[in-house]
């Protein structure tokens, strides 16, 4: 028998194409130019426009608070020129006794405790009454056994504005004392300057 004849040697496996000019820049083996980017990931791009979308929708809610406080402010009672307007905002405080009252023109009236506790709703803004001077605070804290309180506050013209007293005359039902410049008239600025002149005479004297 003869003996069997080696087996031939495999043919080598063709080697890949050498890529295009244009494939060798966009693999930055080309003329050196770098890669082109990537496009951006569309998880992160989707994220990046919600949070634009929330920022610009808190600006829009931003603008709407302030027209709306704008037109709530331009449609309150501030007098015929406007004279009450700088109390907006502000509240007077008197201590008699145990107790400390608060108004808040335009807000709520409350008493509370001299040496801490919570406070009692003495009554919401309800409005101007009796031509300009008096303001009324309706639908308080509910007394036990009695009326809803309330209080009504006599406002007459002065220096500055600050609360005076508070007066319990009928149970739960409350009255105050209140100054302000706003309640001057023309009458009052006649006087005070009369008060003024006749002063300066007796000091002259």
């Amino acid at each position: 028998m003869s003996p069997q004849a080696p087996p031939l040697p495999r043919p080598p496996l063709p080697r890949p194409p050498l890529p295009t000019g244009v494939e060798r820049d966009y693999l930055g083996g080309g003329d050196g130019a770098e890669p082109p980017p990537r496009a951006p990931c569309p998880r992160a791009e989707a994220e990046r426009l919600r949070g634009e979308h929330r920022d610009a929708q808190s600006a829009l809610t931003k603008l709407e608070d302030k027209e709306r406080e704008l037109k709530e402010t331009l449609a309150k009672d501030f007098g015929a020129l406007r004279q009450f307007e700088p109390l907006q905002g502000e509240c007077f405080d008197v201590t008699q006794g145990e107790w400390i009252y608060s108004i808040c023109p335009y807000t709520d009236s409350k008493q509370k405790g001299k040496h801490g506790g919570g406070s009692t709703d003495l009554g919401r803004w309800e409005g101007w009454a009796d031509d300009y001077t008096a303001m009324e605070f309706k639908n308080g804290q509910a007394c036990w056994n009695g009326p809803i309180r309330s209080l009504k506050v006599q406002v007459r013209c002065g220096g500055e504005s600050k609360l005076l007293k508070v007066d319990e005359p009928e149970v739960c039902k409350y009255v105050a004392d209140f100054e302000t410049p706003g309640a001057c008239t023309a009458e009052d600025a006649r006087l005070a300057q009369l008060e003024v002149e006749s002063c300066a005479a007796d000091i002259e004297e």
